[in-house]
């Protein structure tokens, strides 16, 4: 195979346009970062990093009329730090936060290698294999870090192949050094050039594209989750409760088999935001979602039916089973409550819990089935409170 190509293949055309093309990406997560919920994390470095991308493409494609420490020293820095910036991105988004500290020690010392063997020691093929092997690493690196989350997420599927991809095209480079096929500049038409720029551009263009495609799937799940959760609890709210009790109902109808639903109030606890303040009031419902959530131990569903009123579904459980697992409810809840700020506790508080039975083909409406519960609980009520009773 040749070593060069034909000049209509120019390296610095395509070098200009995979920045430009990095440019346009960068605006559009950079708008992404700015209206997302800021519970999207990485946005911010996937935004920096195709543009730190396009200033480094025209700092390349200005190779021979601008100073080497810009065309070449700057113009490498730059294109390392973007990649740093999106193996950032990726840890903030999966992670909640990332660690760059060695990477930043590389980075200097590529820096250094990038200077030394520029300015001190021209020598084109050592510059080359020096940043080519960390290249190499950083993204060999980053796809590792995407494959250890074993996600079946199409867009981090999509990531790690491009990644790999990067990988590979850096490897190539590299072996190409050690042949001795590199050739002597950037701009030289060499197709183990032209492999590298254009899957440089193409994957750069992936993974920013790759980026948003991630963002918006994780924004659409988190605003189906606002929709669904009571915002202040956390709980099920009352529609999705319904439409959780509809599916549970039909999978009991199916199966033949039983489904509990217990109905709980918290006592007298009006007080508690008469004495305290609704602030107060607000911190003991929170408690009062995550002692429930603690007992079940994922193995129902909570949903918060109105004010201080909750409802767990049971699916599968027998009236013995529902009743054991309301006991140990009941003790859960009557624990002292603390209060905001330390200090103080709410130690009066008890819970009346009705449990409602349907078995197999008897498995009626969600309607009859939740008023089955609520009749048992005003059986607690009306029996003094602070109790159990069962419907069937």
């Amino acid at each position: 195979m040749p070593a060069d190509l034909p000049s209509v293949l120019d390296v610095r055309s395509i070098t200009a346009v995979s920045g430009v093309l990095g440019l346009v990406m960068s605006a559009v997560t950079f708008f992404m970062w700015r209206s997302y919920p800021a519970s999207i994390r990485g946005l911010r470095e996937w935004a920096w990093a195709p543009l730190l991308g396009f200033v480094s493409a025209m700092l390349f494609a200005g190779r021979g009329a601008l100073p080497d420490l810009l065309s070449v020293v700057g113009a490498n820095m730059l294109l390392f730090i973007a990649s740093l910036l999106y193996y950032a991105g990726s840890q903030q988004f999966l992670l909640g936060h990332s660690d760059m500290r060695r990477w930043i020690g590389v980075s200097l010392v590529v820096g250094a290698w990038l200077l030394w063997f520029t300015h001190v020691q021209p020598d084109y093929p050592a510059r080359l294999a020096g940043v080519t092997l960390a290249v190499c690493v950083l993204y060999a690196r980053h796809a590792v870090f995407y494959l250890r989350q074993r996600a079946a997420v199409f867009g981090m599927r999509l990531m790690t192949a491009m990644l790999l991809v990067q990988a590979a095209a850096a490897g190539l480079r590299l072996l190409s050094v050690g042949l001795g096929v590199a050739g002597n500049g950037l701009l030289e038409p060499n197709w183990v050039q032209m492999v590298y720029i254009t899957s440089y551009a193409v994957t750069v263009l992936m993974m920013s594209i790759t980026a948003v495609l991630m963002s918006t799937d994780r924004a659409r799940m988190e605003f189906e989750s606002l929709a669904a959760h009571d915002p202040l609890t956390g709980a099920l709210n009352r529609r999705a409760l319904r439409e959780a009790a509809q599916a549970e109902l039909q999978r009991a109808r199916a199966n033949g088999t039983s489904l509990a639903v217990l109905m709980l109030d918290m006592d007298h606890f009006k007080p508690v935001n008469d004495r305290f303040g609704h602030h107060a009031g607000d911190a003991v419902l929170c408690e009062v979602v995550r002692r429930v959530q603690e007992v079940l131990g994922g193995r129902g569903l909570l949903g918060r039916h109105g004010g201080d009123e909750f409802v767990v579904l049971l699916s599968g459980a027998s009236r013995e089973a529902a009743t054991s697992l309301a006991e140990r409810i009941h003790a859960a809840l009557a624990r002292p409550y603390p209060l905001p700020g330390g200090g103080q506790e709410v130690a009066s508080l008890s819970v009346s819990i009705g449990i409602g039975m349907a078995a197999g083909e008897a498995v009626t409406g969600v309607d009859t089935l939740l008023a089955r519960a609520d009749a048992a609980l005003y059986q607690a009520k009306a029996g003094g409170r602070a109790r159990l009773a069962t419907a069937c």
